[in-house]
């Protein structure tokens, strides 16, 4: 069965929205735990941002900063 280009892209379209919101949360949890204290300054820049490459970058970065690097590191 042959599937039209459009049913594919919203397939991808998909994929890319379940990657962007798992980058998301994933990014969230790890300031929650590492950087509570400047979490309620950081967390809108998180849920702003569209960029997974970004957001996993964030996420992996979260255990090595201190509080004052991470806020820089988002641009807070």
């Amino acid at each position: 069965m042959m599937q039209s280009s459009l049913y594919t892209a919203g397939l991808v379209d998909g994929e890319a929205l379940d990657r962007l919101e798992a980058e998301r949360k994933l990014c969230v949890a790890l300031a929650r735990k590492h950087h509570l204290a400047v979490f309620d300054r950081v967390r809108p820049r998180i849920e702003g941002c569209d960029d997974p490459t970004r957001l996993k970058a964030w996420a992996l970065a979260t255990s090595d900063l201190s509080d004052s690097e991470f806020l820089s590191l988002l641009g807070t």
